[in-house]
C-alpha cells in the first residue's frame, strides 16, 4: 500500500515540478488550484508555510517574509533557508539573527538540517568563525523587571532618607 502524502508535500512536490517545467499550463493549473489549501494550511502549520513560500521566487519579498515567518514558528527548514538569505544581506542584525536560527539547529535533533547547515556554514567560513567564536550565550538580562534596576541618583536618595536623623 502506497503511503499518502499530506496536502503539504504533495504541494511541495507539485512546485518543485513547475520549477522544472515552467512551461507546463497543467502544472501551473494545478498549483493554482491547491493555493487556497495551502494557504489555510499555512496558518496553522509551519511547514506548510515553509512549503507556500517556494511559490514566490526567492528573490521576492514575500518568499522572505514567509520564510521568516516558518523560521519564527520553529521550522527548522525554514531556518536554514532564512540563514542563507540572511547571510547573503550581510547586515549587522542580518548575521545576529542567522547566528540564533543556526543555533537552533544545531540543538535540534533533525539530522538532516543538520547536516545542510553545516555544508551552509563551509559556504560561509567567516560566519562560521563567528558563531564557534560566540558559542556561549550571552545570559538574559531584561530591561523590563518587577524591581527595576536602581539608578545611581536614586541609590543615594535612598541612603540619604535611611541615614537621615530622626526627630
Amino acid at each position: 500500500m502506497a503511503a499518502q502524502l499530506d496536502p503539504s508535500s504533495e504541494f511541495a512536490a507539485l512546485v518543485k515540478q513547475l520549477q522544472r517545467e515552467p512551461d507546463n499550463p497543467g502544472l501551473k493549473q494545478a498549483v493554482v488550484k491547491r493555493l487556497p489549501e495551502m494557504q489555510v494550511l499555512a496558518k496553522t502549520n509551519s511547514l506548510a508555510l515553509f512549503r507556500l513560500a517556494q511559490v514566490y521566487s526567492p528573490s521576492s519579498s514575500q518568499h522572505k517574509q514567509m520564510i521568516l515567518q516558518s523560521a519564527a514558528q520553529g521550522c527548522t527548514n525554514a531556518m536554514l533557508s532564512a540563514c542563507e538569505i540572511l547571510l547573503k544581506s550581510g547586515a549587522a542584525n542580518d548575521l545576529i539573527t542567522a547566528a540564533h536560527y543556526m543555533r537552533l539547529i544545531q540543538s535540534s535533533k533533525d539530522s538532516y538540517i543538520i547536516g545542510l547547515g553545516k555544508k551552509l556554514l563551509e559556504k560561509y567560513p567567516g560566519f562560521a568563525e563567528e558563531l564557534k567564536s560566540k558559542s556561549k550565550e550571552v545570559p538574559y538580562q531584561s530591561t523590563l523587571r518587577f524591581f527595576g534596576v536602581q539608578s545611581e541618583s536614586n541609590k543615594e536618595n535612598e541612603e540619604k532618607i535611611i541615614n537621615r536623623p530622626t526627630v
